[in-house]
């Protein structure tokens, strides 16, 4: 994406990223460059700056009180707080970030502005479609606890869908998952497919029945767009970015109650369900683009300098 900005020069990479020193070291690197302007995708700015500052905070959703530890808490308070002030633009990737960044930090609504994400090339409707000799619904995404993992698994158990569906979950699942996974005797049901590339995953988008996304939050939720590129019906949280991004889009759940997520599992086998689901999700999907997005941070940045 940052090609698509326009010319820029990259700080060097003398401390890793969030490294308790960066902020004071990046305030003494850009003393010593002087840009016009410094710009960072991420939630790492610098202590202070005597050019204008933008950076990314995509969501507020690790600060949430059984995910943040003591010292990211410490970090957003004293470091990233002040300097959303100081910022000439803060970039978020939606309308529910953005109002959650504006109660936070208590800034004015001018200063946020929503550049949302785009979606790879790879995610399209043509292209081969994963054969898993069964029909599956797919989980893309992390196993923490705002995806709400626990419920897909209760909620796909108790359905009456596992004799003839599995259910295939990216990523490395964690102890707690696994160990669900053999109280709800799925074993042979649910299938763990690691990280594969964009191009593979792809591919099991076109193949899935759904994609089973229904977190408790999300600051954007890019693998429901990436979903809706490839033609495949989304399973989504009926609230918050989620409900902005699909848009009408989604077969919406209530993602506190297992038995409407299971209800929407057997929306998204239904053909005329499908149907709506999959040519309203192309629409959606069309309106999303790395261009767009790079047009927007480059705006933000020019205005910046201004």
């Amino acid at each position: 994406m940052l090609q698509r900005i326009g010319p820029y020069r990259a700080v060097p990479a003398t401390l890793p990223i969030l490294h308790p020193l960066e902020p004071l070291w990046l305030m003494h690197t850009l003393r010593h460059f002087k840009p016009s302007v410094y710009f960072s995708p991420g939630f790492n700015p610098p202590l202070h700056s005597a050019c204008p500052t933008v950076f990314a905070i995509h969501d507020l959703i690790h600060l949430g009180d059984c995910e943040a530890s003591p010292v990211k808490r410490l970090y957003y308070q004293s470091i990233v707080k002040p300097a959303a002030h100081r910022a000439a633009a803060l970039l978020t990737v939606s309308e529910s970030s953005k109002n959650e960044i504006i109660d936070w930090a208590g800034i004015p609504s001018s200063k946020v502005l929503v550049v949302g994400n785009g979606v790879s090339e790879d995610f399209t409707p043509e292209g081969p479609a994963y054969a898993a000799g069964e029909p599956y619904f797919l989980y893309v995404g992390a196993f923490r606890p705002h995806k709400n993992v626990p419920r897909i698994l209760d909620a796909f158990a108790k359905s009456g869908l596992a004799p003839r569906f599995s259910l295939m979950m990216s990523g490395r699942p964690d102890s707690g998952t696994l160990r669900r996974v053999r109280d709800l005797r799925l074993e042979r049901r649910v299938r763990f497919i690691g990280s594969p590339p964009d191009c593979d995953l792809a591919a099991y988008y076109r193949g899935a029945t759904a994609l089973v996304a229904p977190s408790l939050a999300e600051g954007f939720c890019l693998p429901a767009l990436e979903a809706m590129a490839c033609g495949c019906p989304v399973v989504a949280a009926d609230r918050g970015a989620q409900r902005e991004l699909l848009d009408g889009a989604g077969i919406y759940v209530d993602p506190e109650d297992t038995e409407d997520v299971q209800r929407g599992m057997h929306d998204a086998t239904q053909p005329q369900r499908r149907h709506h689901a999959i040519a309203a999700g192309y629409g959606r999907a069309a309106a999303f683009s790395w261009d767009a997005t790079g047009a927007k941070v480059r705006e933000a940045l020019e205005s910046a300098t201004q």
